[in-house]
């Protein structure tokens, strides 16, 4: 299985209702999605979303990050985030927010 967290840093408090709509439909789409087998979404504040999704393979993380409603949102990175931070990980389980959290800092590449 394998584990991808994100971090998309919003430029400032207005970006967030720029940001809700493409969060919504990207969750909708992630539910419906082959292979996903866990989603987590959490903030810190209003700016600082973050998400942990585990999938059955890296195949099916793929074809949802690079379709849909998801590579919509990706394509408005501009206008909603500052910078965004992203890894993914093997798991034999669902990982805790803090390992998740441990291992966007330890080995998370930054987007933007």
């Amino acid at each position: 299985m394998i584990a991808s967290v994100t971090e998309l840093n919003l430029k400032n408090f207005w970006s967030l209702f720029l940001f809700l709509p493409h969060a919504v439909r990207s969750k909708v789409q992630a539910d419906k999605s082959k292979g996903l087998i866990s989603i987590s979404i959490k903030s810190e504040g209003l700016l600082v979303q973050r998400t942990l999704t585990v999938w059955e393979d890296e195949a099916s993380m793929k074809d949802y990050v690079r379709s849909g409603w998801h590579l919509k949102a990706m394509k408005s990175f501009g206008k909603m985030a500052q910078k965004s931070f992203v890894v993914k990980f093997e798991v034999q389980a669902t990982p805790t927010w803090e390992e998740a959290i441990k291992q966007l800092r330890a080995h998370g590449r930054s987007i933007g």
